[in-house]
């Protein structure tokens, strides 16, 4: 029975296994063939172009900081890069009058309204009433606000959770992998080196604060499970940062399902009661945010919650073969335009979502071919933009400038074109070594399953959902613990290098 156990599991991993090595290899294969660029004038419009290798010295410096950085304590290069993100956040905000737009605005309006005398006047305006689930950014938006009565708090409060963010994922590689000699420093490099994070440091739409407690959540959960007294504690936090994480951004869910799936693995044929507690606490993680939220409006207000947009909306935009407008797959208003149409009935729209999704199933079927070119399309589209649409996101038609150089980041400039290239470089070094790190080094251990879990869900999510790149760099980052661990590997067998700090 014991051997049963244990070769199921394995059997798992290496599935999983499996599955990362296709997705990793087919996006190094389409970002060293194609490259994307979303046009800042011209609505979101996406344009595929063949890749160069101008990418290539990028990597190499990158690759060679990261190297030198094994010459020191993790501190120190945490320290040092940390000043260095200080002076360019506030640089960059000198040089542009950076603001919200689109969604972000909105909710943001929203939240200034949600905290005022006519709070109630929010949940009857028709963007709430389709998007009933920004109920948690509008939240968190209004208590920041609450602090500065300016959009600039969201984007300092970004900053200092995007030094956060690279912060615990260095720590929790080496939970993980345990303290190897130049690993922390390697893996702080890197997370400093993954510039369209940094960029993002002025996207205040839930994208930063999402990701921060999605990572906090899984340190905390590792620091349980390594911890020999205070588990429990670790455990609730846990919890508590995975919930905010979801209420703020469900798209984090995928991660969550990520770490779920690497715990059920290793539990099997283990009688860990506490374990088996864990895992139901983080499904209720998945299921209980929304619903409180939920409940709470319904209390406060007497009345139901709405129902918004059925999510078959999304993926019948997402896979609709006539949808090219900006690119294969992107937003065109479908899943809104339906809304309006049936003055938001869930059922109205829902039904109508089927439809149009086996409308988009029959054609795929009839057109084989096609099916192929639209979702290659829409692949490179999302994963060929190195930036993750950082530069265009945090781009406004009305945007004041206050040098040339800004201005230059908003458009086909030198500035841009090497900012983009610099964005490749460190994208395919940690895919590269990444793959490189599982071909090599995996050995059917489930605590390095979320991590490729979650890219493979990311993959697959955006494969049939609405087109975005902006919500993509989340998975690629979370592979620098992988790609710090190979990399440490060369740095671990030359000699000299390898003693302790």
């Amino acid at each position: 029975m014991k051997q049963w156990q244990n070769s199921l599991t394995k059997l798992l991993i290496y599935m999983a296994q499996l599955c990362v090595l296709l997705v990793l290899t087919w996006l190094i294969w389409r970002n060293l063939n194609h490259m994307a660029y979303v046009e800042f004038i011209g609505g979101e419009k996406v344009d595929i172009l063949q890749a160069t290798w101008s990418w290539l010295p990028f990597a190499a410096l990158s690759l060679a900081l990261v190297f030198l950085a094994a010459n020191f304590k993790g501190r120190t290069v945490y320290i040092v890069c940390s000043l260095i993100y200080c002076l360019l956040f506030i640089f960059l905000s000198s040089q542009i009058d950076f603001g919200l737009r689109a969604d972000a605005d909105i909710v943001y309006q929203l939240s200034q309204t949600l905290f005022s005398e006519n709070k109630a006047a929010v949940f009857s305006e028709d963007y709430f009433l389709k998007y009933p689930f920004q109920l948690g950014l509008m939240i968190y938006d209004g208590l920041l606000t609450r602090l500065w009565s300016s959009p600039k708090i969201i984007f300092f409060v970004n900053f200092l959770q995007i030094l956060a963010i690279n912060y615990l994922v260095a720590k929790l590689t080496l939970l993980v992998f345990g303290d190897r000699h130049g690993l922390e420093s390697m893996t702080i490099m890197l997370s400093f080196l993954f510039l369209p994070q940094l960029i993002y440091v002025h996207f205040g739409y839930g994208l930063i604060p999402g990701f921060f407690f999605l990572i906090l959540g899984a340190y905390l959960l590792m620091k349980g499970i390594k911890a020999s007294q205070f588990a429990l504690a670790y455990y609730l936090t846990a919890c508590l940062a995975f919930s905010l994480s979801v209420i703020i951004r469900q798209n984090f869910a995928i991660g969550i399902i990520a770490i779920i799936i690497g715990l059920f693995v290793s539990l099997i044929g283990k009688n860990s009661w506490s374990k088996v507690f864990l895992l139901l606490s983080l499904i209720a993680c998945l299921i209980l945010p929304s619903r409180l939220l939920a409940f709470s409006y319904e209390l406060i207000l007497d009345q139901d919650f709405p129902s918004g947009s059925p999510s078959n909306l999304w993926v019948a935009m997402g896979t609709d073969p006539q949808n090219l407008d900006r690119s294969a797959g992107w937003y065109n208003g479908f899943n809104y335009n339906t809304m309006s149409q049936v003055n938001n009935d869930y059922d109205q729209a829902k039904a109508i979502g089927q439809t149009k999704l086996k409308e988009n199933i029959a054609y795929f079927q009839e057109n084989p071919a096609y099916f192929q070119d639209y979702f290659n399309l829409k692949i490179d589209s999302q994963w060929t933009e190195p930036t993750f649409q950082s530069l265009w996101t945090t781009s406004r038609a009305a945007q004041t400038y206050h040098s040339k150089w800004g201005e230059s980041l908003h458009q086909e400039s030198f500035t841009f074109a090497n900012i983009y290239q610099a964005c490749r470089g460190i994208y395919l070094l940690i895919l590269i070594a990444s793959l490189a790190f599982i071909c090599i080094h995996f050995r059917g251990k489930a605590s390095f399953l979320p991590f490729m879990i979650y890219l493979v869900g990311g993959f697959l999510f955006h494969l049939v959902w609405e087109g975005k790149s902006q919500y993509l760099y989340t998975y690629v980052f979370t592979l620098i613990p992988l790609a710090a661990r190979l990399l440490n590997d060369i740095v671990y067998y030359i000699p000299g290098w390898n003693s302790q700090d």
